[in-house]
């Protein structure tokens, strides 16, 4: 541990001298050297650290709230808060729950599930398409790494198809009535003949109640015996009224209960199934099996085993007293006891002594070449310790056609199927009829919903499609517009621009015009400026030559009096003149010189 600890400040210190304050302008610089750091693998020695399951009740769910929809919508609003931890990873799974209707209200129930999956970010959905008038249970799964887990569960009834369907029964509640008590019977377990009822009296009760249901015009009580298959009863009840006795039953007995409320429709709504034990009292007919022994020097017995009828779970059942046995030979009519008249000494067992509990009984048959029927009866035992005779058993049958008549036997019990044993214990009630009726309103309602939905898909269809045609109708109108405006402004951008190009044309012809117009007055204002340079320089040039001429004529006054003076100082000055004559010069020097003859002048 210490050298752990030592590895782990080490690494920390490592790390650590990689981080310093550093400029502003270099934060840049200090997030990759973080990064890089922060990669560094560093190795444990001993047990990787658990990672640990949050609480249950953090992982699920909270607050499941149901809004049913308004009568014919056959929908329903859920909505829920994500766990405390927070949002699953993998989601929600919606679970929407119903017990399918039954005849009778039998040990067994078939049961209908929905599951919706939505994403972690859904808190809300609606559900359609739900059975009228029927009670749901809705729970929502949080699903994450660690598994699913539930919210609490809640209830709702959904909405009614018409205004006048029967409402929910939303609760029941089943419970014992009081003890009533009956005579002790008049038995005489030592003599050889039963001169018993068939049936006892039976006074087994349970109070039942119910909350009340809208739109009701009676309420039907249904129940049924686990323990006997033809225990079975309905009662009506007025709609003003929630609760009832049901009475006249095989004490201790366990029963299924259930109620229907009965609408204006021929269908009706059912109340959750509840269970619930009869109060003490006289039990139905126990159920028998039975096979065949050998006892060795002796010959075949038979054995008969007996299923009890009061449950041993109660604590204040009637207990079983004992069990008593009569059988008749086929064709007799006089039930014998059978504990005393199949008495022997030599049997392979011991003697039934009354009052025996045991659920087993040995005897061997009077003869093995006639058909015997055997019946048994359950005696409890009454609060003063008396005796409470029930029901005689049907028969079980030993001889040589006793395959053939146990055969008879359960077939008096009715068919194996669900179905056909409901008819057939429902015989003498509604119960079948009732069903039927219920089953063909709702498959009534299942077709106005499906033809409902079909003219909401038709209507919709039409809808979409008479929308696409608008939508096709709005764009090819835009489109022509668009094509007709964009026609109007090439036609008007050609206008204009056609117009544009005529009064530029004749705005560059008028400016052009101008221009040459002021082109050629300033051709004619130069050619007047030149005209007036000219006429000026010709001024000029007439001032010129008369001043030349001037001059001239100054310049030959000026050249005369020159000449004038040169000739009269010509005509006594004399002058020298240098003569030339092939490479010879001379110099003649006098008032008018001339060269020699042969020489020229230089």
């Amino acid at each position: 541990m210490r050298d752990r600890f030592l590895r782990i400040l080490l690494v920390f210190t490592l790390i650590a001298g990689y981080f310093s304050i550093q400029p502003t302008a270099q934060a840049a610089q200090i997030k990759i050297t973080v990064s890089i750091k922060i990669m560094i693998k560093i190795t444990f020695g001993g047990a990787k650290r658990p990672s640990y399951k949050p609480p249950e009740s953090s992982l699920s769910p909270l607050d499941v709230r149901v809004v049913p929809g308004a009568t014919g919508s056959t929908s329903v609003d859920i909505a829920w808060s994500k766990p405390k931890s927070g949002t699953p990873k993998n989601g929600y799974t919606v679970e929407l729950t119903s017990i399918n209707k039954e005849v009778i209200p039998n040990n067994g129930s078939t049961w209908s599930i929905e599951k919706y999956n939505v994403a972690s970010d859904v808190t809300e959905m609606r559900v359609t398409d739900l059975r009228p008038s029927s009670i749901y249970e809705v729970n929502v799964k949080s699903n994450d790494e660690y598994g699913a887990h539930d919210s609490e569960p809640a209830s709702f009834c959904s909405p009614k198809f018409y205004a006048s369907d029967a409402g929910c029964i939303a609760t029941i509640s089943a419970t014992k009535a009081n003890y009533a008590p009956i005579p002790d019977a008049n038995l005489d377990p030592s003599a050889n003949t039963f001169n018993l009822p068939d049936k006892s009296r039976k006074n087994g009760a349970i109070n039942v109640s119910w909350s009340a249901a809208s739109n009701v015009s009676s309420y039907i009580v249904q129940w049924f015996g686990q323990q006997n298959v033809l225990d079975y009863g309905e009662k009506i009840v007025p709609a003003s009224e929630t609760r009832t006795t049901i009475s006249g039953l095989p004490g201790n007995h366990l029963y299924y209960v259930k109620v229907l409320a009965l609408g204006a429709n021929g269908g009706y709504s059912e109340s959750p199934k509840v269970s619930v034990y009869a109060s003490p009292g006289a039990t139905g007919y126990p159920e028998l099996s039975g096979s065949f022994d050998t006892c060795m020097g002796i010959g075949d017995f038979i054995v008969i085993s007996i299923n009890s009828q009061t449950p041993q779970s109660q604590s204040d059942r009637l207990a079983t007293k004992a069990f008593l046995t009569r059988f008749r030979k086929q064709g007799d009519t006089v039930w014998l006891n059978a504990d005393q008249v199949l008495k022997d000494g030599k049997r392979c067992f011991t003697v039934s002594t009354y009052p025996d509990p045991s659920e087993r009984r040995w005897y061997f048959l009077p003869d093995y070449v006639s058909n015997y029927e055997f019946q048994v009866a359950e005696v409890s035992s009454s609060p003063t310790s008396g005796a409470i005779l029930g029901d005689w058993s049907y028969s079980r049958w030993y001889g040589p056609n006793s395959v053939a008549l146990n055969k008879i036997e359960v077939e008096k019990l009715g068919p194996s199927s669900w179905l056909e044993r409901d008819a057939f214990v429902t015989k003498n009630t509604n119960a079948i009829p009732r069903f039927n009726a219920d089953r063909e309103y709702v498959a009534v309602i299942d077709k106005l919903r499906e033809d409902q939905a079909k003219q909401e898909a038709d209507a919709k269809a039409a809808a979409e499609l008479k929308a696409q045609q608008d939508a096709e109708a709005k764009a090819l109108a835009e489109k022509t517009a668009a094509e007709l405006k964009a026609k109007q402004d090439a036609e008007a951008k050609a206008a204009a621009d056609k117009s544009a190009a005529e009064l530029k044309a004749k705005q560059e012809a008028d400016a052009k015009a101008a221009a040459d117009l002021k082109a050629k007055q300033d051709a004619d204002a130069k050619a007047a400026a030149d005209l007036k340079a000219k006429q000026d320089a010709d001024a000029k040039a007439a001032e010129d030559l008369k001043a030349k001429q001037d001059a001239d004529a100054k310049a030959a006054e000026d050249l005369k009096a020159k000449q004038e003076a040169d000739a009269k100082s010509s005509a006594t000055k004399k002058t020298t003149i240098t003569c030339i004559k092939g490479k010879l010069t001379k110099k003649v020097t006098a008032v008018n010189p001339k060269c020699p003859s042969g020489y020229k002048k230089k």
